[in-house]
């Protein structure tokens, strides 16, 4: 009886690797069109009746829809799925034990993720805040909207902040003081906590440019704040990658259903990269482009994790990187998603409706993806 427990146990091994890489394509396709969703959001800047909108309360909106449905798919099927991979291997409580340990394990890590970009906003000296500062008097309209967006980016809060009345005083200008001839510099705010806010100057900096000193802008603040987005952006992608992927190759019903979440809110993310960069630099293109760059590591975690781990993901290896990827979304949405959609949005019942509206929507899914 031992031989036909093994021999059967093999058989459901095999098929399950069959399986999955028969969904190899599909979740290769899905990781990249919703990481390419960034470009939606990035093409924004070229049209002006979205650029004038309030881009802040579309970014709240789509991230409490996004964090519901993100919420509810990672508590509800991943956490399942991953313990019943594994209950394969284990008992029930030990099966349960383990999901648990490792679903804690991927909040760590993307914890220490977001610590090592934090870490190397300090070492390089990029513009970023601890706490986020209102705009400054006189950003009004789509700047101040797009100020709002560099601001909830999930950069460690590095802000792009334009300023009309700084483009009129010249190359050298302290949003703080409004007194031209000075850089932006570093301000505390009321709380005491160091924030930088760099004023940068629409069509000033798309190139270095002599001011009336005849000195030139250094462009290193901009370029360091551009480099932090990008590089934030990226590890923000990665693991929502990974989970696409990983999802899709257990039950593509639930692959296509994530990716949807995660494309929806990828489209105000390419908006919060794509209007601070065009601003800043005066360029659509350069706004769009950054956008665009900013969703690729999406398709890259996807696939990197595959090729990492496609040797190791048995019934137990499976559950365990799933149940990892599982904490590691809902890290991202306690400490991101949700922070970020109810400080962008007065009305907090809009919010939490979203939210509600967003679970709502994935519980449907699974059910009807069930009947």
């Amino acid at each position: 009886s031992g031989l036909v427990i093994e021999r059967d146990r093999a058989r459901q091994m095999a098929s399950g690797e069959r399986e999955r890489e028969a969904n190899l394509g599909l979740a290769i396709g899905l990781s990249i069109g919703s990481g390419l969703c960034t470009s939606i959001g990035g093409l924004a800047v070229f049209l002006e009746v979205i650029s004038k909108q309030s881009q802040s309360r579309i970014l709240s909106s789509a991230l409490a829809l996004s964090a519901g449905v993100m919420l509810y798919v990672s508590f509800i099927e991943i956490f399942g799925k991953a313990q019943q991979s594994i209950a394969k291997r284990y008992a029930d409580g030990a099966a349960l034990a383990i999901t648990t340990i490792c679903f804690f394990v991927g909040m760590a890590i993307t914890a220490i993720l977001e610590l090592v970009v934090h870490h190397i906003t300090h070492l390089i000296g990029a513009p970023h805040s601890h706490e986020p500062l209102d705009p400054p008097p006189g950003l009004t309209g789509e700047r101040a909207a797009a100020s709002a967006m560099a601001r909830s980016s999930p950069v460690g809060e590095v802000r792009v902040v334009v300023n009309d009345d700084a483009a009129r005083a010249g190359p050298f200008y302290d949003g703080a003081s409004g007194a031209p001839g000075e850089r932006a510099h570093e301000r505390r705010g009321a709380n005491g906590n160091g924030s930088t806010t760099l004023d940068a100057l629409a069509g000033v900096l798309p190139a270095e440019r002599e001011g009336s000193d005849g000195s030139r802008v250094d462009r290193t603040s901009v370029t360091s704040t551009a480099l932090m987005t990008a590089l934030a952006i990226a590890l923000h992608n990665f693991p929502e990658g990974l989970a696409t992927f990983i999802a899709t190759l257990a039950q593509p019903s639930l692959g296509i259903a994530l990716s949807v979440a995660i494309a929806v809110h990828n489209v105000p993310e390419g908006m919060a990269v794509a209007f601070p960069v065009y601003y800043a630099s005066g360029s659509k293109r350069k706004g769009f482009l950054w956008a665009t760059l900013s969703g690729l590591t999406e398709p890259i975690g996807g696939s990197l994790g595959w090729l990492l781990l496609r040797d190791h993901l048995d019934d137990l290896g499976f559950g365990v990187v799933f149940a990892m990827v599982g904490g590691m979304m809902v890290f991202i949405v306690i400490h991101e998603m949700v922070p970020i959609a109810v400080k962008y949005e007065t009305d907090q019942v809009r919010t939490t409706g979203f939210l509600v509206l967003g679970m709502l929507i994935m519980a449907v899914s699974l059910v009807l993806f069930v009947l």
